[in-house]
């Protein structure tokens, strides 16, 4: 009696192991087939033409128009302007700061004077050309 009773809980053990084994089979093969179907869905889109389309669409907005001035006859950039305006009025600022005598508490000089020459032309540009 003792031995049947030991057969039959092993044959239940064996089947329930055998019922595991298999929804874990089966749960591993529907992650694999999802991991797949995500994947490749992920490297369809990477892969799409479309894709490259778009950096190229944000550059070209920037050629919708030329900033140029006309001096004396010839087309000048006019960014370079915008430089060249923004370095005057730096070193017209140098001098007042030099007249008040303010110049020499002043610390990090390279970085105070090249702020100051970006803040002119980009003020400069702002103020001629913000079409």
């Amino acid at each position: 009696m003792h031995t049947l009773r030991t057969k039959l809980q092993l044959r239940v053990r064996s089947k329930t192991i055998e019922a595991a084994v298999a929804a874990e089979v089966t749960r591993r093969t529907q992650f694999q087939a999802r991991t797949r179907l995500v994947t490749s869905a992920a490297t369809a889109f990477l892969n799409a033409p479309r894709l490259l389309l778009l950096p190229t669409i944000f550059l070209l907005g920037g050629c919708a128009y030329s900033p140029t001035v006309d001096v004396l006859g010839s087309y000048f950039p006019a960014w370079m302007l915008c430089i060249i305006i923004g370095i005057f009025s730096t070193l017209i600022v140098r001098l007042l700061l030099l007249g008040f005598g303010i110049h020499a508490h002043l610390r990090l000089k390279p970085l105070v004077f090249s702020c100051t020459a970006i803040f002119f032309t980009l003020a400069v540009w702002l103020v001629f050309f913000k079409n």
